[in-house]
């Protein structure tokens, strides 16, 4: 409350309101803010204060640098090139460097291979057994052997072999009398070629059997075999490789018991000596003899090996070697009791028709060893294959057919079976064809390139829609708002409204149709109901293209296009693409 006095001399009082604590209060933050905004900003380079009670930032994380990548191993080899691809070159000189990834490879790098120079194998074995005590004449074995190369043709080292023969008995099951047989092993080799590792074979052994005293108890044994052994080089000092060995054994006790055994052998080579044969060009498949590996697929599961000699035209000379297990009594599957191993030679001829898969007729007869309760026997038999042979490769075939062997004697079924063979080194029924380069130009080696980066950390997509409620319908048709309809398969750049422009991208769908292998001779087709028929009809545009091996495309364009006319369905666009694959495949691309 105040008084006032005005000009005539009269005094009134006037009231004036005292501001409440709550109004001080915020009138002096409003100031505060005030002068807080009115201050000049700081000058470059200045430190800002630092708010003790903000949460600090995360440290951006710190991701590795990627490892330098070197085309070259430890020993300065390409990595990746087998010693086998670069065995034609020159050797390179003492200064001379080999060139960046992906370059072509000008000279062949030294082989540098450390001490010793080992193999390891293991070996399925079966064959025929005799003896001075009771058995029924068959046996089989597992192997595994290890060689120390003393020189770089020779090995030595000891062999592990657990076999079984087979004992009559009484009853309705066979006996099995384990033989465990340990040697020390002598093996020699006669390249035929050192560079790829192909070698006929000579093995001596001695060692000790432990088995049972139905074998005639523990004996000194000794061992010779022969075989034949291909491999491939991995990269300059390491090889696999893969045999097949035909050997005999014998106990030298009382029991006396003898082995005629054959084993296909699988392993390893590491540290392998330079081979001498560097150089030269790669020979050619022979066209002088085929081998083939057999299986015979029946009741009983059967294996064999086959080699032939073309002789004229559509005859060739064939002789094949081959064991089956057999059936007991009751009906159990045996490999001592009802097997058979043979050896049998004869001929075989190839029809000219059909092309792909030409018809052929091999006959062959031999001996064959059948184990049998209570005693092995021997029988005569004649072998009748009738079958198609479709080429394999540039230098093979393979054949599909049936067997049936029958007993010379009284003319019943020994044993039958579906025989699936594949034969290599096709000569003279394949000639022309360019195996190997023998006769051709080198190949011509290439660096090795670095592996592809990782692959990037994939964004989570962003959630569906346009700005106004836009969603996308499973079949094609993008709801922009407001009731508009875009068919995603006009192809149109349609406004969806507020100044936004959608682009709409054609449509790409991929089908199976089917496959082919063999030429034709087995075909795959798929049901044409799989076809897209709905959104082939309602798009405006149609192009297909086919994807295939060459010589099926045309017969699948005309199929494909029958069953599309019969759905009043055009295509606007056909393409054809020749692929090495087996599998057929439309490509549908809808605007």
């Amino acid at each position: 409350m105040t008084t006032q006095r005005t000009p005539g001399g009269t005094w009134f009082a006037v009231a004036v309101p005292v501001p409440s604590p709550r109004l001080w209060i915020l009138l002096l933050s409003l100031a505060g803010g005030r002068v807080a905004a009115a201050q000049p900003a700081p000058p470059p380079g200045a430190t800002m204060p630092v708010d003790p009670y903000a949460t600090p930032a995360a440290p951006a994380p710190e991701l590795p640098a990627p490892e330098p990548w070197d085309p070259l191993d430890d020993d300065g080899w390409p990595k990746g090139v087998s010693l086998e691809r670069m065995r034609h070159l020159r050797p390179c000189g003492l200064t001379e460097v080999l060139p960046g990834p992906g370059e072509v490879i000008p000279c062949r790098p030294e082989v540098i291979a450390e001490a010793p120079q080992w193999g390891l194998s293991l070996d399925w074995t079966t064959g025929i057994v005799a003896a001075d005590v009771p058995v029924t004449g068959g046996a089989h074995a597992l192997g595994v052997e290890l060689g120390f190369g003393l020189t770089r043709a020779l090995s030595i080292g000891p062999r592990y072999e657990l076999m079984g023969v087979g004992l009559p008995t009484a009853g309705d099951e066979l006996d099995l009398a384990a033989s465990h047989r340990f040697l020390a092993n002598a093996r020699y080799r006669l390249f035929t070629d050192e560079v790829d590792r192909d070698a006929w074979t000579i093995g001596l052994g001695a060692g000790w059997a432990v088995q049972d005293a139905a074998l005639g108890g523990g004996a000194p044994i000794v061992r010779a075999s022969v075989g034949r052994e291909v491999g491939m080089y991995l990269d300059d000092e390491n090889a696999v490789g893969v045999g097949l060995e035909l050997a005999y054994e014998r106990n030298l006790d009382d029991a006396r018991l003898s082995a005629v055994v054959a084993a296909a052998r699988m392993g390893f080579e590491v540290n392998i000596r330079a081979p001498r044969n560097l150089g030269t060009l790669d020979e050619p498949a022979s066209a002088a003899y085929t081998r083939g590996a057999d299986v015979y697929l029946g009741p009983v599961l059967g294996l064999g090996y086959s080699v032939g000699v073309p002789v004229a035209g559509p005859l060739e000379l064939t002789s094949t070697a081959s064991f089956a297990f057999g059936l007991t009594d009751v009906g159990t599957i045996s490999g001592v009791d009802g097997s058979q191993w043979a050896v049998q030679a004869g001929g075989r001829v190839t029809a000219g028709w059909p092309g792909p898969a030409p018809l052929y007729l091999q006959v062959q007869g031999g001996p064959v060893w059948v184990s049998s309760e209570p005693e092995r026997r021997i029988a005569w038999a004649l072998d009748t294959e009738v079958g198609v042979s479709p080429a394999l490769g540039c230098d093979g075939r393979l054949d599909l057919a049936v067997r049936v062997r029958n007993d010379v004697e009284d003319g019943d079924v020994m044993w039958g079976a579906l025989v699936l063979r594949l034969a290599l080194g096709e000569g003279s029924p394949r000639a022309g064809r360019g195996c190997g380069y023998g006769a051709g130009a080198p190949p011509v080696v290439t660096m090795p390139t670095p592996p592809p980066p990782p692959p990037a950390p994939v964004e989570p997509a962003p959630a569906p829609g346009v700005d106004g409620g836009a969603t996308v319908d499973a079949g094609g048709a993008i709801d922009a708002g407001g009731g508009a309809a875009i068919d995603a398969g006009s192809g149109a750049a349609i406004d969806a409204g507020g100044g936004v422009t959608v682009e709409v991208e054609p449509i790409v769908i991929e089908v199976e149709l089917g496959a082919v292998w063999l030429g034709g001779a087995v075909e795959i087709r798929i049901d044409p109901r799989v076809l897209p028929l709905d959104k082939l009809r309602a798009a405006g545009h149609v192009e297909i293209e086919l994807t295939g091996p060459a010589d099926a495309l045309a017969d699948y364009e005309a199929s494909l296009a029958a069953t599309l006319d019969r759905q009043g369905i055009r295509a606007d666009a056909w393409t054809r693409t020749a692929t090495s694959g087996r599998v057929i495949r439309a490509r549908f691309t809808l605007k």
